[in-house]
This record gives C-alpha cells, sequence and structure tokens, in this order.
C-alpha cells in the first residue's frame, strides 16, 4: 500500500523549516535607484496640419454651398419653365 500524500508533504515540508534562516542573509538585492519620471508635454499641432485641416474644412463648406446654389438655381429654372406654360 502507497504510503499517503498528505505524510509525504508534511515530510517535504519539515526539510524546508529544518534549512538555516542564515539562507535569507545570502541574498543581497542590488540597489535601483528610482527613475526620475519625464514630464509629458502636450503635443501641439504643426501649423501647417492646423491650416490644412482649416483649408480642407472651408474647401468642404465652398462645394456644399455651391451644390446648394446649383440646386436652387435648377429648381428656379424648372419652377419658370412651368409657370410660362401656364
Amino acid at each position: 500500500i502507497p504510503p499517503p500524500v498528505l505524510s509525504n508533504v508534511n515530510g517535504n515540508l519539515s526539510d524546508i523549516s529544518e534549512r538555516d534562516d542564515d539562507d535569507d542573509d545570502d541574498l543581497v538585492l542590488p540597489q535601483v535607484k528610482p527613475m526620475k519620471k519625464k514630464r509629458k508635454t502636450a503635443s501641439r499641432p504643426k501649423q501647417s496640419t492646423s491650416n490644412e485641416a482649416l483649408f480642407t474644412e472651408v474647401s468642404n463648406i465652398h462645394k456644399e454651398f455651391l451644390s446648394f446654389r446649383y440646386n436652387i438655381e435648377k429648381r428656379i429654372k424648372s419652377l419658370e419653365k412651368n409657370i410660362s406654360y401656364t
């Protein structure tokens, strides 16, 4: 009959506990200096990028305006034709 598992575990633990306590003194941890954290500087958008974004926005608004204007002129012509036929 094999010995119970618990007796093996207890035997292994007793071996560990019987070791010299001086083993901990042998470990010398190196002193680590705390690293200075770099300050995060706010990233500023480049002027050219800002100008490009502004130009794109103005271009899009201008295209939208021209599209509305074209549609309105087209609608006016259509209404003028209908009025002239009546």
